[in-house]
């Protein structure tokens, strides 16, 4: 038998018929919805076939969404996310995606996937640390267009013209200290150092 390339963890209902919040629904081996007749089994598993139907399954915004909503959802762009589902990918398909995106396995071995009333999906990696790497190029970038736009501006008073100046002479010291470096790996404390050095006069 051909292992799964993507196990189900869980799934959350949002706004879907008669389901405000389902809250985030662990999914086993074997699960089972235990419920009266009419308590809302059937629309907390729709969506799920929804996100991903092998026929029909197409949206009906008349029929799916809330029915005191119908109005306001309609003229939404883009519409409310109706279901998320969270799967663990096998090691194989890891390795694949992990490599296309230039990650490691175990930051994307995890991913979350949505959709919502107008059938646009969402993908996302929970475990993926955003890159801190800035290249050169585009930090010169913002500071000479910072620059150029100070450098617009008129002064009104001498604390105008004091603050311009400090703010230009932060951003002529920032693009030097770039030097000849390839690429600038910049965390948060770097960011706010900047950003604080181009607000003090």
């Amino acid at each position: 038998m051909r292992k799964a390339q993507m196990v189900l963890l869980s799934f959350r209902v949002t706004n879907f018929r008669s389901v405000r919040d389902s809250g985030w629904i662990d999914a086993g081996d074997v699960s089972a919805l235990i419920g009266t007749n009419e308590s809302g089994k059937t629309n907390l598993l729709i969506p799920l076939w929804k996100l991903h139907p092998a026929k029909n399954g197409e949206i009906k915004l008349m029929a799916d969404a809330p029915r005191k909503d119908f109005n306001t959802y309609r003229q939404m762009k883009p519409k409310p996310i109706f279901i998320a589902a969270r799967f663990e990918m096998s090691d194989a398909l890891a390795r694949e995606v992990a490599s296309l995106a230039k990650a490691s396995t175990e930051s994307v071995k995890r991913v979350e996937i949505s959709r919502n009333f107008d059938g646009e999906y969402y993908i996302t990696f929970p475990d993926a640390v955003p890159s801190k790497t800035i290249s050169k190029n585009d930090v010169e970038g913002a500071l000479k267009a910072a620059r150029d736009e100070l450098n617009g501006l008129s002064e009104v008073d001498a604390a105008d013209t004091t603050l311009k100046a400090a703010s230009l002479a932060s951003i002529d010291n920032a693009l030097t200290e770039l030097g000849e470096e390839a690429q600038l790996i910049i965390g948060p404390e770097a960011v706010k150092s900047l950003r604080a050095s181009k607000n003090t006069p």
